[in-house]
């Protein structure tokens, strides 16, 4: 088509919300054909339906595999699951949103036990697409996405695994004042995007931004606040509704 542009799309932490990113698809009028996803990770752990959300996932990566999946660290998490044969659940994690994304593929989980032993079966496509997901993603002009944050001034590619899934650090540089001097830590990439620490800390479920360059787009979708997604490009955002009130009767994270 004369003059179209590929649009490249952002979302958020989801959280086990499949009806938060149903709604924003249809928000933000998703073209599989024209349009390229790119997810920062934390898919599982928080509303009721992981396993609903994984299968409409791996759905987009099918119609479009240029759409890019990072890892989170719940999704790391459930990985650890999978690898240990799918039987063993610590504690840890079962109580930092484990529970519903066990429980969404027909496990019961008996509370109060240290570990939990898991008599449940993980889809192998479901298995293959969380060992598949990526820690980071760097695109042709240099803007950086990772679903936490990185340690090294050279940029992302340049620290140990876990802190991709885990850092804070950049995600508390970004609601600073305009006139500040960007930290140098941020100058490695033209543009960042990162999740896992959300917005609601700083009493808000809009995209917390540094200069309209460094975005926070965990905008509290696994808790009370809503699913974000961000076009790269022009900056326009989408959200859904308070994903508390698409599952009224359940808490989230």
């Amino acid at each position: 088509m004369k003059g179209f542009r590929t649009r490249k799309i952002a979302i958020g932490d989801i959280h086990g919300g499949a009806l938060a990113l149903v709604q924003l698809l249809e928000r933000l009028n998703y073209d599989p054909a024209k349009d390229q996803l790119i997810f920062v990770g934390d898919y599982v752990d928080g509303w009721s339906e992981s396993k609903q959300l994984l299968d409409i996932l791996i759905k987009l990566k099918l119609e479009n595999p240029n759409n890019i999946f990072l890892r989170g660290n719940h999704d790391d998490w459930f990985l650890d699951f999978i690898n240990d044969g799918a039987i063993v659940a610590q504690n840890h994690w079962v109580h930092q949103g484990g529970r519903a994304t066990l429980e969404s593929y027909g496990a019961h989980v008996q509370p109060n036990m240290s570990d939990y032993l898991i008599d449940v079966e993980i889809p192998q496509d479901h298995k293959d697409f969380i060992k598949a997901t990526e820690l980071y993603y760097i695109d042709d002009q240099n803007r950086g996405f990772v679903h936490a944050g990185y340690q090294s001034f050279e940029g992302l590619g340049h620290d140990e695994d876990f802190v991709y899934m885990w850092d804070r650090d950049l995600a508390y540089m970004l609601p600073m004042r305009s006139s500040d001097p960007i930290p140098k830590i941020l100058r490695a990439h033209d543009e960042l995007y990162i999740g896992h620490t959300t917005t609601l800390q700083w009493k808000t479920t809009d995209p917390i931004n540094l200069r309209g360059k460094f975005f926070n787009i965990d905008t509290g979708g696994g808790w009370s606040g809503k699913l974000t997604a961000i076009n790269i490009d022009t900056k326009q955002v989408w959200q859904s509704d308070f994903v508390k009130d698409l599952y009224p009767n359940e808490k989230g994270r």
